[in-house]
C-alpha cells in the first residue's frame, strides 16, 4: 500500500483550475485556509477587523492574489482581469470549511511565427502566501475542438505549472460547419440541463430544510377550509390541485432567488437567511395547524 496525504489543518490550500479558449484563458481559484491558519488569512482580508468581509475587502484581497500570480503564453506576460469574487462566512473560515472562489480572465495574443505557430505554451506561477500554502494546478479539457492539450508540467509543490497545447487553424465557415456547431451546442445544452436537473433533485433530497418546509406546506393540502379552520377531506382533485400549486410555487420561488443570488443582483449575509429559513418552516407548520 502507498501512503495517503490529506489536506492538513495548518495549510492554506490554493487550487487553480485553468480553462483555455481560442482567444482567452480563464483561471478559477479555490482557496481554503485550514483551521490553524484561518485567523491569519482572515486578518489579511478583514483589514478593518469588524468581523465582516465586505465587497471592497474581497476585491482588495483578490487584487493582492492577482499580483502574486504570473500568467504568460508563448513568453508574453498576460494581464489578468478580475471576473468574480465569492467569500464564505467568517464562521465557516474559522472552522476550516470556508472556500474562497475567485475567477480571473486574460486575453491571449494572436498566434504568429514568433510564438511557434500552432503549438502554444502557457505558464502559471502562484506565490501567494507561500509560507503556509499548499498549491494545486490543473487544466480543463478544452471545449473547442481546435484546441488540444499536449502536455502538463509542474514543479514539486505545484507553484509552477506549464501547459503545452495545440491550436489548429479555424476551418472555413460553411453551412455544414455552422449546422454541426449548432448541433453540438444544442446537445451540450441538453447535457448541461440534464446534469443541472439531477443536481437540483439531489440538492432538494439532501436539504432537510427544504423537505421540512415542503412537508409542512403539503400536510393540509387534502383538507377543506371552513371558518378559518381545517375541515375534512376535500377530495382527490382538490388535493392534487393544491399539491401542484405548492410545489410549483416553491420551485419558482427557489429558482428566482437562486438566479438573483448567482447573478449578484441580491447579496445578503447567509446567517440571517438561515434564520429566516427556520422561521419560514415554523410559519408553515403553524399554518398546517390553523390556517
Amino acid at each position: 500500500g502507498a501512503p495517503g496525504f490529506a489536506h492538513r489543518i495548518d495549510e492554506y490550500l490554493q487550487a487553480a483550475i485553468i480553462s483555455i479558449e481560442k482567444d482567452r484563458v480563464e483561471v478559477f481559484m479555490r482557496l481554503i485556509p485550514g483551521v490553524a491558519v484561518s485567523s491569519a488569512v482572515l486578518a489579511s482580508i478583514d483589514t478593518n477587523a469588524d468581523g465582516v468581509l465586505s465587497q471592497d475587502e474581497g476585491r482588495a484581497y483578490a487584487d493582492r492574489l492577482r499580483r502574486d500570480l504570473s500568467l504568460s503564453v508563448d513568453g508574453n506576460r498576460l494581464t489578468m482581469r478580475l471576473m468574480s469574487v465569492n467569500f464564505p462566512t467568517v464562521e465557516e473560515m474559522k472552522q476550516g470549511i470556508g472556500e474562497i472562489q475567485i475567477e480571473f480572465s486574460a486575453d491571449l495574443p494572436p498566434r504568429g511565427a514568433q510564438s511557434g505557430g500552432a503549438r502554444r505554451r502557457l505558464i502559471l506561477e502562484n506565490h501567494h502566501e507561500s509560507r503556509i500554502a499548499a498549491y494545486l494546478m490543473n487544466c480543463l479539457v478544452p471545449r473547442d475542438r481546435n484546441l488540444q492539450v499536449v502536455a502538463q508540467h509542474r514543479n514539486e509543490n505545484q507553484s509552477f505549472y506549464e501547459l503545452e497545447y495545440m491550436q489548429s487553424a479555424v476551418k472555413a465557415d460553411t453551412p455544414f460547419s455552422r449546422w454541426r456547431s449548432a448541433t453540438r451546442t444544442s446537445l451540450g445544452a441538453l447535457s448541461s440541463f440534464g446534469s443541472m436537473f439531477r443536481l437540483g433533485m439531489r440538492h432538494i433530497a439532501e436539504g432537510t430544510d427544504h423537505l421540512l418546509f415542503l412537508l409542512a406546506l403539503l400536510l393540509p393540502a387534502p383538507l377543506a377550509l371552513s371558518d378559518s379552520r381545517w375541515a375534512g377531506f376535500a377530495g382527490v382533485r382538490h388535493s392534487l390541485r393544491q399539491i401542484l400549486k405548492v410545489v410549483t410555487a416553491f420551485t419558482a420561488g427557489h429558482s428566482i432567488t437562486l438566479a438573483l443570488g448567482a447573478l449578484g443582483v441580491v447579496r445578503v449575509a447567509s446567517r440571517p437567511i438561515e434564520v429566516l429559513i427556520a422561521v419560514s418552516i415554523l410559519v408553515s407548520a403553524g399554518h398546517a395547524l390553523r390556517p
